[in-house]
């Protein structure tokens, strides 16, 4: 066991006795270079590192508006410090520029190993100790880094060979874990595929494959058995509506205020009930606002269709969140006398989910109204087959889904030991040869 000693920096504990411990100032320049013209290359920076995107797409459109953004040149390192919470930081492959709201800096001495700096940066970010220097509202999804606190934030500096013997051995080590990690959620995509698979075949040929067939004109579905029905959405839905229902944009933007207290009701968004990214705040309006948007008032146990971005093609059902509860902007919800477990399931199925991307228009991102949906055609059993489809599916897709959370516990798991290793690397508590 070599000599150890106390760095004096709470979350680096203790370090070998010939590293030393230094601020990012001090090691490191922030650079705000301005392009000042339509540039060739734009970066953009996401948890799987830093890359070109494509002007010639919708992600690169306006590119004439890219000419404020900073340069970034190989070697450069870029964070994202507007958003600690889902942001990264990565060492550049390429020269382009980045947004203004990334910071880009530099390593002052190019005998040091930039390699091992980035594993402190996100490590630093994985664990919250940026979190720790930055400000803003975590609950309403704003935390930022502003520069003068990420000066003072203190790295471990062992000797310039000893951090490139690190980086081998980090490699070597969590290359390993990672390889446990990719081969773990292999498994996991087959599972939910199977999912699919399994939800997809009871909600389009039933449960008994000895019945007859007949083609039940939707593109998506092929065959159903010949008892079903195919049906608009708008014959079997006593209610269809959406935020706009209870009035102009005007008059909403007059009668409805977000607030980000607690008070009369929960303005329901996607983001509340979907289980996606980090914890949102809560959005509320008070009783006139609740009055006022009457017709999209939710109860619990409505079925919720996002109609505008990314999420098109989802469904979910209304959990009661909130004593009153009101339908918030870009999505549709849904009340019908069918099994509402049952529509869930055929909507979460393949044809069902290729029927909602199929009606949402091609423009910038995708969409669709009321209109559209209303005239969506769906394959429906009787009720009392909807009932016993759904209590086969809700067996078996919990059996699949109790499996799921399983693996995801092992990779959380091995995500954690990757973490420890990194950081037993970085500040010298696990020797390298």
């Amino acid at each position: 066991m070599r000599e150890m000693k106390d760095s004096g920096v709470e979350w680096i504990g203790k370090v070998p006795s010939d590293y030393g411990t230094a601020s990012i100032g001090s090691l490191f320049s922030i650079k705000k270079n301005i392009i000042g013209r339509e540039p060739e290359t734009v970066l953009s920076i996401t948890q799987t590192g830093i890359r070109p995107k494509d002007l010639s797409s919708n992600e690169g459109q306006n590119a004439s508006s890219y000419a404020h953004y900073q340069i970034v040149n190989e070697g450069d390192f870029a964070m994202n410090h507007m958003d600690l919470l889902t942001g990264w930081i990565d060492i550049s492959k390429y020269e382009g520029v980045t947004s203004p709201d990334y910071r880009v800096f530099t390593l002052n001495d190019k005998e040091m190993s930039a390699e091992y700096f980035l594993r402190v940066f996100q490590y630093y970010y994985t664990n919250k100790v940026f979190f720790g220097f930055g400000q803003g509202v975590a609950t309403l999804g704003r935390w930022r880094l502003p520069a003068i606190n990420f000066k003072k934030i203190d790295v471990p500096v062992p000797p310039v060979l000893e951090q490139r013997r690190i980086i081998v051995a980090i490699d070597d080590s969590v290359g390993k874990v990672e390889a446990l990690i990719a081969n773990v959620q292999v498994q996991i995509e087959k599972l939910k595929a199977y999912k699919q698979s399994l939800i997809t075949g009871v909600v389009t040929k039933g449960l008994d494959p000895t019945v007859p067939m007949k083609e039940s004109g939707i593109v998506w579905v092929g065959e159903i058995p010949a008892e079903w029905k195919t049906i608009k959405m708008s014959r079997i839905c006593d209610v269809i509506t959406d935020y706009v229902a209870s009035g102009s944009f005007a008059s909403l933007a007059e009668n409805v205020t977000y607030i980000d207290s607690t008070d009369y009701a929960m303005l329901v968004r996607t983001v509340d009930v979907s289980g996606k990214g980090h914890v949102s705040q809560p959005v509320y309006i008070n009783q006139h606002a609740y009055e006022f948007l009457s017709n999209s008032n939710l109860y619990g146990g409505e079925l919720m269709f996002p109609n505008i971005g990314a999420s098109v093609g989802d469904v979910y059902i209304v959990p009661k969140l909130y004593e009153k509860m009101s339908l918030a902007p870009n999505s549709i919800m849904v009340r019908s006398g069918e099994n509402h477990k049952y529509l869930y399931y055929y909507f979460c199925a393949s044809a069902g989910r290729s029927q909602l991307l199929d009606i949402a228009q091609s423009t910038a991102q995708p969409k669709f109204n009321k209109t559209d949906f209303r005239q969506l055609r769906i394959t429906l059993p009787s009720r009392k087959e909807q009932d016993e489809i759904v209590a086969v599916l809700d067996t078996k897709c919990d059996t699949v889904d109790r499996l799921i959370a399983l693996k995801q516990s092992k990779i959380e798991k091995l995500e954690q030991y990757k973490r420890s290793l990194i950081y037993e690397y970085v500040t010298g508590k696990k020797e390298v040869s």
